[in-house]
């Protein structure tokens, strides 16, 4: 799915996206971009997946490689490879950064969209296996599933891209959030 003006994929009902080529050549390593990725509205989609051939390559795109529009909910991003977009790997329509951590993750905008993000305070190798510590507030007494990726080089937003996927843990807050 690649080399259109606007965008790659937009979905407007319950939408399945697994094992695409998304801004990418049919080798899935050459840049053939599109405006943006993915851009997921309304109903809850699922993009990607753990199982072999579902993740998708969502690269060299001139915008963010999946936007999730404020006004939708419920969508799973799950294990694809997204790097060297244009913009973020993964945003909130319009924000065009980020949103930043709130604590308790009081979010009042349609569909409660705008999860904070773990917040990594160490990270290693030893002998092949990786070891990540940190800290994510949210809701109080809720489960979330983190997934951890790796990047070739570091994205100049600061914020990161994730081209490799290397793991993931669910995680459960206590009563304070």
């Amino acid at each position: 799915i690649s080399g259109n003006t606007v965008g790659g994929v937009h979905t407007i009902d319950s939408t399945t996206l697994q094992g695409n080529l998304i801004g990418t050549k049919r080798d899935g390593t050459s840049a053939l971009p599109n405006g943006y990725g993915v851009l997921l509205q309304v109903a809850a989609s699922t993009v990607g997946g753990s199982a072999a051939g579902q993740p998708n390559v969502i690269a060299f795109n001139t915008g963010n490689g999946v936007n999730v529009d404020y006004a939708s909910f419920g969508h799973r991003i799950s294990q694809n490879s997204i790097y060297s977009n244009g913009a973020l790997g993964i945003t909130l329509t319009g924000a065009g950064v980020p949103l930043a951590n709130d604590a308790g993750d009081p979010d009042t905008n349609a569909g409660d969209v705008g999860q904070n993000y773990p917040v990594i305070t160490s990270a290693s190798v030893v002998a092949g296996t990786a070891s990540v510590s940190g800290t994510i507030n949210s809701s109080a007494s809720v489960s979330l599933h983190l997934e951890f990726f790796a990047n070739a080089a570091c994205d100049p937003s600061g914020n990161g891209e994730g081209q490799t996927f290397i793991g993931a843990t669910d995680v459960s807050t206590d009563a304070s959030g």
